[in-house]
């Protein structure tokens, strides 16, 4: 199988892996062996749901805090695109509440 890391003209961005992450006051990325899994090309994009409280996310290289970021609110959904971005995507809560997110995962195939 040969690794291809861009995407190819007429290829699909399609799942394949999911992860439900509690973000506390610790700023916390995806699991690295979830978005780049041995063997197989790595996640392109993640579509994140927000879930039990209020958060913040960067995906520049840079670690949220409670005060700095972009907002993410219960209930909200962002799609981060580009193999760098998802690596480097982080978050932390912003309140004493714990939250919690749900990630899915895709590639080019």
């Amino acid at each position: 199988m040969e690794m291809v890391s861009n995407p190819r003209p007429g290829s699909d961005l399609t799942a394949f892996d999911y992860e439900a992450i509690t973000v506390s006051t610790t700023s916390v990325g995806f699991t690295a062996g979830t978005i780049t899994p041995s063997g197989a090309r790595p996640a392109h994009a993640a579509r994140v749901t927000a879930e039990t409280a209020q958060m913040r996310y960067r995906f520049d290289g840079g670690d949220p805090t409670s005060t700095e970021g972009h907002l993410l609110d219960i209930g909200d959904i962002v799609d981060i695109e580009g193999i760098n971005n998802v690596s480097n995507a982080r978050f932390i809560r912003t309140t004493a509440t714990s939250g919690t997110i749900r990630c899915t995962f895709l590639r080019y195939v």
